[in-house]
């Protein structure tokens, strides 16, 4: 992941291997399943921006597990579980 404070820039990861992977066998998903968190979420920022002329890109759900006391959940989590609800 993009890790600034690490000194982890886009040229030390194999993003560009990426995109042209994606442009080559055509790919009409990229699904980005990072780290939820500022390095996940500025990564999967990043990837979104370069991949989504070829592709459309996603990542999985966030929020609360399965089993999860509500009581354990934080803001964060609980943003990401509404934000991501379905009807029933």
């Amino acid at each position: 992941m993009l890790s600034p404070l690490e000194g982890i820039a886009p040229e030390d990861l194999r993003i560009g291997e990426l995109v042209a992977r994606a442009q080559r066998v055509q790919a009409s998903e990229v699904i980005i399943a990072l780290n939820a968190g500022p390095e996940g979420d500025a990564t999967a920022s990043y990837l979104h921006q370069l991949l989504s002329p070829h592709a459309q890109v996603s990542r999985p759900a966030r929020g609360l597990p399965v089993g999860a006391d509500l009581d354990l959940a934080d803001r964060v989590t609980l943003t990401h579980a509404f934000a991501g609800r379905s009807s029933l």
